[in-house]
């Protein structure tokens, strides 16, 4: 009963060990769901991506012709942007070249409720 794990117990495979590279992208990745996703980075979200949501209201402030408003976000991380965007009634779309981003953000935005 110490709380320690035997070390025994657990069995690792040595060929699938995650390489350093990919552990540190899992972390960064980790780290920006914390950001962008929970309460912590609210305030960050607000001065960030705030002047943008606002922007767009001032152009399109009829919100009856937004979903004929199509607006692209590239580079989109874990799709929180384009997620407020949609929010608002726009057609948003984000696109992200990290496979680790774009499985947070498939997890985020299609798994959870």
């Amino acid at each position: 009963g110490s709380g320690q794990m035997n070390p025994e117990f657990v069995q690792i495979d040595t060929d699938e060990i995650p390489s350093a590279l990919n552990m540190d992208k899992v972390r960064s990745t980790l780290k920006q769901m914390a950001r962008d996703w929970g309460e912590f980075g609210a305030n960050e979200r607000k001065h960030c991506y705030g002047p943008i949501l606002e922007k767009l209201q001032e152009l399109f402030p009829d919100r009856a012709k937004r979903p004929n408003i199509r607006v692209l976000n590239p580079g989109c991380g874990l799709g929180r942007l384009p997620w407020e965007i949609a929010k608002l009634g726009f057609y948003s779309q984000g696109n992200e070249f990290s496979y680790f981003m774009l499985l947070g953000s498939h997890f985020v935005l299609n798994k959870c409720v």
